[in-house]
């Protein structure tokens, strides 16, 4: 029984794409290459991150969509989001529980930025409103996009 691999080793042409991006780097990186190439996707990135604190692992993206859409629509709809977002009702529910007070699952807490309150003009809509914390985070955000 042969231990040698059977594939062939061709150059791969992406190998070299990447010798020439990084020049003459391409022997060792170490240090870990840490060049920041843009720096408005970095605070893009870092606008991200403060949301991904307040829960660092598994935070699904529709969430973060969802808490930047009512930040920037605050008193919204939450059909309103669910249709510019695409989300289904389901969806539009779970992730609004996620981010208000009550998680929708009983042993875990909520964000608590957002408080759904029921439409007075019509009781089956909620209007998506963002708490003192949720201010707070989306001022963090928008001083982090400034800079």
């Amino acid at each position: 029984m042969s231990l040698t691999p059977t594939h062939s080793r061709t150059p791969k042409p992406w190998l070299a794409c990447l010798g020439i991006i990084l020049g003459s780097h391409t022997a060792a990186m170490d240090p870990l290459n840490r060049a920041i190439t843009n720096d408005t996707l970095l605070r893009g990135m870092k606008a991200v991150e403060l949301i991904r604190e307040l829960h660092p692992v598994d935070l699904p993206c529709q969430v973060v969509s969802s808490f930047l859409y009512i930040s920037s629509h605050n008193a919204c709809h939450k059909q309103a989001l669910e249709q510019d977002l695409d989300l289904t009702p389901a969806s539009g529910s779970r992730i609004t529980a996620w981010l208000s007070r009550n998680h929708r699952l009983e042993h875990k807490k909520g964000f608590r930025l957002i408080e759904k309150i029921r439409d007075p003009s019509n009781g089956r809509r909620q209007i998506l409103v963002l708490t003192q914390k949720g201010r707070e985070l989306a001022n963090q955000i928008e001083a982090e996009l400034q800079l």
